[in-house]
């Protein structure tokens, strides 16, 4: 890849074979020499070969990337979780035909990379993610079967990944003010942290709680999906704890001289932080790693202790399908069984 004046204008060029072995050249416009403006050049320059060989059924890594991070319908907060991800998979493979990616070429590129096993399952869900996107739009004509590694990773303990009843209030216990009441309210609606953070005073009718958007980097967006738009009930137990916070959080703004509809705020009456509040988390005394997330796997193993079915415990989550959730609601159920069944050793029935 080059630059290049051509009539008095800049241009970026590259050159690059087709599935025939023909050698071409193509460029496009460059407005300066600015990183940013170079960085936007490239993704026209490789939007523009793979709109040349879409016609013949290939299309290259880099560029199917590209074109599946600019879909509209693919959040920002999303889009930057993928991003790191995608450019491993760049630095592993180069930028190949995406046919050229079967099982035995990415199995050996995984395997001589430095990525643990859940990260490298992680790299061939996206790589066949992108081929499906690739199917879709015509860039290719199939998805190529991928086999994901088995035997060989360090299981999760899915116990670390959900607090006990014992465990929770321990935690709880030794949080104080906003973050006290943010985590038993997490705990208690199984709500991500951004939907908690962009609730405002009237998503909470006294009844219900409306979930219709998220909080990402301080700006309110819409809600992750479609399934994520929901009404969560408040209990008895949730109804408590907002009828003890909300004239607390009402002092807490005369205190701090602030005003805001946000549910959940800031000492300056800003929308809260993730990454504070799991530097907070992070900071107590706890068995389990403690992030914001794991109030959510919390409630879910809370709701599945207390008979909940699965698919009751999905749609008050607002998950379409999570493998975590059900693995947590399994794992929290077996456990129900096991003890179930000691029990039944230590009793007499008829003698």
């Amino acid at each position: 890849m080059w630059t290049q004046e051509s009539r008095g204008k800049l241009r970026l060029y590259e050159r690059y074979t087709d599935p025939d072995g023909n050698d071409h050249k193509i460029s496009v416009p460059l407005a300066s020499n600015s990183a940013r403006d170079y960085k936007e050049a490239v993704s026209k320059l490789m939007l523009k070969i793979a709109d040349q060989e879409k016609g013949s059924d290939q299309i290259r890594l880099h560029s199917i990337i590209v074109k599946y991070l600019d879909r509209p319908d693919l959040k920002n907060s999303t889009k930057n979780s993928y991003q790191s991800l995608f450019g491993k998979i760049e630095d592993i493979f180069g930028n190949p035909y995406l046919s050229a990616m079967n099982n035995a070429t990415v199995k050996r590129k995984l395997s001589e990379s430095d990525l643990s096993i859940p990260r490298k399952n992680q790299a061939i869900k996206m790589i066949k993610s992108l081929q499906r996107y690739a199917v879709e739009y015509g860039y290719t004509s199939e998805v190529v079967s991928i086999r994901p590694f088995k035997g060989l990773q360090n299981r999760d303990n899915i116990e670390d990944k959900y607090l006990n009843t014992e465990e929770l209030q321990n935690v709880l216990s030794q949080l104080v003010a906003m973050d006290y009441y943010l985590a038993k309210f997490l705990a208690l609606t199984g709500c991500r942290f951004g939907e908690a953070a962009a609730l405002t005073l009237p998503d909470y009718d006294g009844k219900y709680i409306n979930i219709s958007k998220t909080m990402w980097r301080g700006s309110i967006q819409t809600a992750k999906t479609e399934t994520s738009e929901r009404q969560i009930y408040v209990q008895t137990e949730l109804r408590k704890l907002l009828a003890e916070y909300l004239p607390f959080r009402n002092t807490l703004l005369m205190a701090r001289g602030v005003r805001t509809e946000l549910l959940f705020f800031s000492a300056s009456g800003t929308p809260l932080n993730n990454s504070l509040f799991n530097h907070h988390l992070q900071s107590i005394e706890s068995n389990k790693p403690l992030h914001a997330h794991i109030f959510r796997h919390t409630h879910a193993s809370l709701l599945a202790e207390a008979g909940y079915s699965l698919e009751a415990v999905s749609r008050r989550l607002g998950h379409s399908d999570s493998d975590i959730t059900k693995k947590i609601y399994l794992h929290v159920t077996e456990k129900m069984k096991e003890r179930e069944e000691a029990q039944l050793d230590r009793i007499r029935l008829i003698d």
